[in-house]
């Protein structure tokens, strides 16, 4: 009981930089996603 109240603080504490930091990561690799796949699309209009 104790170690959940434990948790949940800490969780609400880091929640909004944990958030931050998944949103940061998430943008990261979906730019480098479509940064790739665009890339691959040019290659395929040039041949």
């Amino acid at each position: 009981m104790f170690l959940n109240e434990v948790v949940v603080r800490y969780f609400s504490r880091y929640r909004r930089k944990l958030c931050s930091l998944a949103i940061f990561h998430l943008d990261f690799q979906v730019s480098k996603y479509f940064k790739v796949q665009v890339e691959e699309k040019t290659k395929v209009s040039y041949i």
